[in-house]
Parts: C-alpha cells; sequence; structure tokens
C-alpha cells in the first residue's frame, strides 16, 4: 500500500512538471504569435501625419518586433546593411529607415552673369536662390545649363510608447511601441518609414 501511493505520487509529480513546461510552452507560444501578429499589422500600416505644436507636420509608424533570428527571414534587405556596415550578428537593436522626397518650386530670375573660361570673358544667363533649405544656383551656357543644387534637413526620432493595443481595456490593455518622426526642412515630406525593435 505504502509503495502505491509512492508511486502515484511519483506520477503526479511527473504530470504536474510536465504540465507545468507544457503550459509554459503555450504561454511563450501564445506571445509569439501575438509579438508577430502585431509586427505584421504594424508592417501593412501606411504612415500617419499629425502636427507638432509649431505647426510642423510629424510622422507616426508603428514599429515591428522581432527577434533576431527572424529579420533576416523577413527582411534579407535589413540583413545585408547590416553585414554591409560591419556589424556582427545579433547586435543590432534597432533598425530604422526613412524615406524623404523634396519638392520646391522656385521661380528665381534670369540676370545677366560674366564668366571667365580659359581666360575669355563670356556674357551669358544665370540665376541664384538661396533660403535657409535650399541653394539653388546655375547659368545657361550655349543650349545647356550647369546647376548647383544643395538642400539640408535635420531629422529628429523618437520611440515611444504609443496608443494602447486594446483601448477598451484601458489599463489593462499594453502601449504598442511607436516612433515619431520630424524633419525639419518644410520642404522634404516622409514616404516611407521601417522601424524595427529587435529582441
Amino acid at each position: 500500500m505504502k509503495n502505491i501511493n509512492i508511486k502515484l505520487l511519483g506520477i503526479i509529480a511527473v504530470m504536474g512538471i510536465i504540465m507545468f513546461f507544457l503550459g509554459k510552452g503555450y504561454i511563450n507560444q501564445s506571445k509569439n504569435y501575438s509579438r508577430l501578429e502585431k509586427s505584421f499589422i504594424a508592417a501593412n500600416q501606411e504612415i500617419q501625419f499629425y502636427k507638432s505644436k509649431n505647426g510642423q507636420m510629424i510622422a507616426k509608424t508603428s514599429v515591428l518586433e522581432l527577434k533576431a533570428s527572424e529579420v533576416g527571414k523577413i527582411y534579407p534587405d535589413v540583413e545585408k546593411e547590416e553585414k554591409n556596415m560591419k556589424i556582427k550578428p545579433g547586435r543590432m537593436k534597432i533598425y530604422s529607415e526613412t524615406g524623404t522626397e523634396q519638392q520646391k518650386e522656385i521661380k528665381p530670375p534670369l540676370t545677366d552673369t560674366i564668366i571667365v573660361i580659359k581666360h575669355d570673358t563670356i556674357k551669358t544667363k544665370g540665376f541664384n536662390y538661396t533660403d535657409t533649405w535650399t541653394r539653388i544656383k546655375g547659368i545657361v551656357l550655349n543650349d545647356s545649363m550647369n546647376v548647383n543644387y544643395s538642400s539640408i534637413d535635420t531629422v529628429i526620432s523618437i520611440l515611444h510608447k504609443g496608443d494602447r493595443i486594446h483601448p477598451w481595456l484601458w489599463i489593462f490593455s499594453k502601449r504598442k511601441i511607436e516612433q515619431a518622426i520630424l524633419n525639419k526642412n518644410p520642404n522634404t515630406k516622409i514616404i516611407y518609414n521601417r522601424t524595427i525593435k529587435i529582441e
């Protein structure tokens, strides 16, 4: 009788350990599935825009959360950039890329300009435009144009806890990680952004 009770206790203990590890595995798989689902939704979201206090446009995107082993499988171009930048695999913590486009219409007046080419003086037409962000200078030579163009911008990026995943759950719902991107040049528009947080 005593041996049966010991065997029964042993079987119950083994079953308890098995149930513990199965439960732990299930919880981990559930968290993993939820994380991948959120990342998939974030990857397919459009960029949202809102205005800062001083009227500048800010782009807002959700951040993808992936494991280091998943990054190369889902985004091989990210892994290629990591290798190109000589960063050892597994050391990257956050990857972010932002695409921008500059648009500005300018109508500078043509002015008479004198240039010197190999000790010859040539009278031609030229233009010059400068503002805080853009500098364009050009001259017309016969049937062609020689243009110098430069533009500057400052991009500020902040990762922060954003909206709740399930707002109806109030404080019981986690906040998703979002990225706010501000470019100072008003002629620059953010057209693309992808940010990956590597776990």
